[in-house]
């Protein structure tokens, strides 16, 4: 695969070559994964489901659903991290502990089943509950300072 950018001609021949020109990044809200921290090769990153399909248009809204982003469209280029996905989530020949046992580090190879949907490590609450919810803990704790302590 040859890529030019602006100028200069890069030719990546490997995945983790492209992991390196491309940084690619988990969208899942509060995750902070990308490929450039991906230093032991343990994490995968995965496309989004892509078909007209009624069960993978329902996968892939699972997915859109799992990152807890606002107006979020992903693109071609939006991935979701292997830590995400349960181990059960993986095609058997194609998961990160059977390649590892067969001492296979080609990261190509790491496959999600049909029907993988994340949900490992999924955000809690979304920015505007974060803040919702800290302004009444505020509150609360003003009230409680000024009932102890009225002179104030």
């Amino acid at each position: 695969m040859t890529s030019t950018v602006g100028l200069q001609s890069t030719h990546i021949q490997s995945f983790e070559e492209l992991c390196v020109f491309w940084k690619m990044y988990c969208r899942v809200y509060g995750c902070n994964s990308h490929s450039k921290k991906n230093i032991n090769k343990e994490l995968h990153f995965f496309s989004f489901p892509a078909g007209k399909d009624s069960e993978t248009r329902k996968r892939r809204e699972s997915w859109i659903e799992f990152c807890k982003r606002k107006a979020f469209t992903p693109t071609v280029n939006t991935r979701i991290c292997s830590l995400h996905f349960t181990d059960d989530s993986y095609d058997p020949a194609h998961s990160p502990k059977f390649l590892k046992s067969i001492s296979c580090e080609d990261q190509t190879l790491v496959m999600l089943k049909k029907n993988a949907v994340p949900t490992l490590n999924k955000p809690m609450m979304e920015k505007t509950e974060t803040k919702q919810r800290k302004t009444s803990e505020e509150r609360l704790r003003r009230k409680v300072v000024h009932a102890l302590s009225p002179n104030l």
